[in-house]
């Protein structure tokens, strides 16, 4: 009788670890420096049930100094500088005037997924007549 509750004593903080290290969520990332590198835009569509394979050149670049820089090939070559901060469950992008103040932040969910970022925007100025897609795909490529 002591023996099975030894045993149990010692499986069961093995067991506790094991669920605890197989969380999925952003809060067991590290976050700040996960984020850091350059992403390549893979997929993207209005909700995550209508996502689609892109085949453009849009590479964003998170720089670990706070800046990020989106680049895009597909119509020759362009380039569009943001801050951004980022916490446990939410990344903004700022896009700042000289002055130094925010003028418009965009406020995403994000999640990471081995080496794939998902972003789904949930606040900020958005043109649907453009057909700018809320959900993006992003996979590490440095």
């Amino acid at each position: 009788m002591k023996i099975k509750r030894l045993r149990l004593l010692v499986l069961l903080p093995i067991l506790l670890l094991g669920v605890v290290a197989c969380d999925d969520s952003n809060d067991s990332i590290d976050y700040e420096n996960k984020i850091i590198g350059k992403w390549q835009l893979v997929e993207q569509g209005y909700d995550e049930s209508s996502l689609k394979a892109v085949e453009n050149g849009v590479v964003v670049e998170y720089l670990p100094n706070g800046n990020v820089v989106e680049q895009y090939f597909n119509e020759g070559s362009a380039r569009e500088n943001f801050t951004y901060t980022i916490d446990s469950k939410t990344l903004y992008y700022h896009l700042i005037y000289t002055e130094g103040q925010p003028i418009d932040t965009w406020t995403y969910e994000y999640k990471f997924h081995n080496k794939y970022l998902m972003t789904k925007l949930i606040q900020g100025l958005i043109d649907d007549s453009m057909g700018a897609p809320w959900v993006k795909i992003y996979k590490l490529i440095n």
